[in-house]
């Protein structure tokens, strides 16, 4: 040090190195074991070396460093540390070097922590994901240094959700939280439980942070700073708009106004949804398809996360919003239950928990069973929040068929299951409620329900022997029940029709249907166990469709090898020569009891 003084031109630095394993002074005297007993980690050859290299390519400031594995608290070492802020998930400190480690235990259960009762899936109480955020963030940013002005949020990178937590009713658990910091403004963190003895990664993430100034920072959120994503906003809260909502908004049904009303506390909590309490938060969805939701946030600015004798304070706000913006998006898969799996990339916001939120969901892609979509979380002014890039969910099972099956839920449903059916039908849905006997109210419905499908710019036309076409090379078509509009569209032919299971004579369906295809929907009834009147009429749906994409008159139908479990859920597959049918009976409330469905396409 003396010496660098007196030559300013000369870079002198001083590596005071703590044991090495393999080689050096600790190993030669047989120490290593010893001191590892004591809780001094050695030092691997291959990591001093790189400890090294970048001490020569980036100097410290000072002239003298330490270079140690971990080393406990020696007597021999004072060290300089801050006082952990007091928040839940810093509960008992295990390891901190400042700037480097931060290992903390802390123990929950339902008594300590009321929300684990609102998210019960299966019979067992699940640390939810979205509290798993809030704990590394606490633990990242507890590492970190200070930043002038309150705390800023890292974004999140891979972040992968591995094990569940699982808290067992009235009995307790204790997590272990650590962060390291592995690269300059990146900190890994992982969350481990006692039920596997500390020894295996339940979440997992890296946090990710800019440094400028000195200061660490987060990184910015692309595209904020104009105002955000502007988008319509519905006066009412908690009253949802179905499949037509985006495009056909505007008016009562007199003017062609498309809307309906999915209730989530009715048709989604309790049944497709496990979550209780705090974490029942979704409003009215806007828009709902298979691929795409937007739907709003209830505030809840009342709940209260953990127990009145501990810390309160959320770094990333209300859990409760950002986890309705996740599971919302199960209303678009409702015949397979989601969990998330991971993400790429989350860049945070402290969300409100008295605010009205909405949420915009669009999926990117499909792997197998699971599903890759972006997520924005919105303000009541339409400017992005919080953005979710690559939000992984992975289908784990089908979940049990409503009761009754609304339009709202009926349309991304069918639109999924003929993806199934039927690879690479592409096969776009929609149903919304018609809007009154008038012939122009049904024709306004049906446009307006054509342009939800294929864009604004969709023009409905009808040839003069009524068949419904549009341009830009879709096809399209339509069918009519009492009550309730179905459109179909797809790159190639298409055919649909919808009718409310009815009750006739053996003698009226035969005249209807014919002798053969009578005698098709007699054997469905028997092979199915199916009512003879749901059979006949699942037969009529699927003789309109044909007619509908101008298939001969009598063309012959031919009952697919249907799988027991695709078949399980009221599904068919028909063939009449390249043409291929779906066919579903189901009940459905709009319709106020049973109906049969049918959707065909060219193979």
């Amino acid at each position: 040090e003396g010496f660098g003084r007196q030559h300013l031109a000369c870079r002198c630095l001083t590596v005071d190195w703590s044991v090495w394993s393999g080689v050096g002074m600790g190993e030669r005297l047989g120490a290593v074991e010893g001191l590892i007993r004591q809780g001094i980690a050695p030092i691997g050859p291959d990591a001093g070396v790189a400890a090294l290299r970048q001490l020569l390519a980036s100097p410290p400031a000072a002239p003298a460093v330490v270079v140690s594995g971990r080393f406990g608290n020696p007597p021999t070492l004072e060290m300089e540390r801050p006082e952990l802020p007091l928040l839940r998930f810093l509960e008992r400190p295990r390891v901190f070097v400042p700037g480097v480690e931060l290992v903390v235990d802390t123990t929950v259960s339902a008594e300590t922590d009321p929300h684990l009762a609102d998210h019960v899936f299966r019979g067992e109480q699940l640390f939810a994901a979205v509290l798993g955020l809030e704990a590394m963030a606490q633990v990242a940013l507890a590492l970190t240094p200070a930043i002038e002005g309150g705390a800023e949020l890292p974004a999140f990178e891979r972040v992968e959700w591995l094990r569940p937590v699982v808290v067992p009713a009235g009995r307790t658990t204790t997590l272990r939280i650590a962060a390291l910091v592995r690269e300059p403004g990146l900190i890994e963190v992982v969350i481990r439980d006692e039920s596997t003895a500390f020894a295996a990664d339940h979440f997992r993430a890296f946090c990710r942070m800019t440094l400028e100034g000195g200061w660490w920072r987060p990184l910015p959120l692309e595209g904020q700073g104009d105002g955000g994503i502007g988008v319509e906003q519905d006066p009412g809260e908690g009253v949802g708009r179905g499949a037509a909502a985006r495009s056909a908004r505007g008016g009562d049904q007199g003017d062609g106004g498309v809307e309906y009303v999915l209730d989530a506390r009715r048709d989604l909590y309790g049944g497709l949804l496990f979550h209780r309490g705090r974490f029942q938060r979704l409003g009215g969805y806007r828009e709902l398809r298979a691929t795409a939701c937007f739907a709003d946030i209830i505030g809840d600015g009342t709940a209260g996360w953990f127990a009145a004798s501990l810390p309160g304070q959320l770094l990333l706000g209300d859990p409760g919003a950002r986890d309705a913006a996740i599971h919302g998006i199960q209303a678009c898969i409702p015949h397979s239950l989601l969990l998330p799996v991971g993400v790429e990339r989350i860049v945070c916001a402290r969300l409100p928990s008295d605010e009205r939120l909405s949420f915009r969901a669009r999926e990117r892609r499909r792997e197998g069973v699971e599903l890759i979509y972006d997520l924005d979380i919105l303000d009541c002014d339409g400017n992005v929040r919080e953005r979710w890039e690559g939000l992984r969910l992975r289908a784990v099972d089908r979940p049990p068929a409503p009761e009754q099956w609304t339009a709202a839920l009926l349309a991304p449903y069918v639109e999924r299951r003929l993806d199934d059916l039927l690879p690479g039908a592409a096969v776009r849905v929609a149903l919304a409620p018609a809007p009154g006997k008038r012939a122009q109210h049904a024709d306004a419905a049906s446009a307006a329900l054509v342009r939800y499908l294929l864009g604004e710019e969709a023009i409905l036309r009808h040839r003069p022997d009524g068949k419904p076409e549009t341009g830009g090379g879709w096809h399209v078509s339509l069918a009519h029940a009492p009550g309730l509009l179905l459109a179909v569209t797809a790159e190639r032919s298409v055919g649909c029709d919808l009718e409310p299971v009815a009750e006739r004579s053996p003698e009226v369906w035969r005249q209807l249907l014919g002798d053969e295809r009578y005698r098709l929907a007699e054997a469905i009834a028997g092979s199915r166990g199916e009512g003879r009147d749901a059979a006949a009429t699942r037969v009529w749906t699927v003789a309109e469709s044909l007619t509908k994409a101008g298939a001969p008159p009598g063309a012959p139908l031919v009952l697919e090898q249907v799988d027991e479990k695709d078949g399980a859920d009221g599904w068919l597959l028909l063939r009449s020569g390249r043409l291929r049918i779906g066919s579903l009976v189901a009940p459905m409330r709009d319709l106020q009891g049973p109906a049969a469905l049918a959707i065909l396409t060219e193979a």
